[in-house]
């Protein structure tokens, strides 16, 4: 029988793993502190970019960075919940607004597209019979 290991030794190795990043992460915040202060911001100014910064960690990569390079993907969808929320974030200054229109946005447009996909009969169904042959 394999022996389960337990929770402890798990997170001591998920310590381990993060150990090296946790490190260059400190590294990250200590610059940015650095330069904030040095900019004039006070820290509770400088806290008030980190909500923004967080947002665009998140929203960035499946944009940008879809197929593992450097690239914008044409996905539609994604672009007009990413370019929507990016409006409404800056007029309204709200996260949550931000993030419930943005995603309610990314189905709406998302939704005719995946059904047309699902469709029988639509164009890429019968590129696919044709070579199919």
């Amino acid at each position: 029988m394999p022996q389960v290991p337990s929770t402890r030794v798990e997170f001591i190795a998920g310590v381990r793993a993060l150990a090296p990043m946790s490190m260059s992460i400190i590294l990250f915040g200590i610059v940015c502190g650095a330069a904030a202060s040095s900019a004039g911001m006070t820290p509770a100014q400088a806290l008030r970019c980190v909500p923004p910064a967080v947002m665009a960690a998140i929203i960035a990569p499946p944009l940008f960075f879809a197929v593992g390079a450097p690239t914008i993907v044409p996905d539609l969808p994604q672009i007009a919940a990413a370019t929507l929320a990016a409006l409404i974030a800056w007029r309204t200054r709200s996260i949550l607004l931000t993030v419930v229109l943005g995603m309610l946005a990314f189905w709406g447009a998302a939704s005719p597209a995946r059904l047309a996909e699902s469709q029988p009969g639509n164009i890429a169904d019968h590129a696919d019979r044709r070579t199919d042959h």
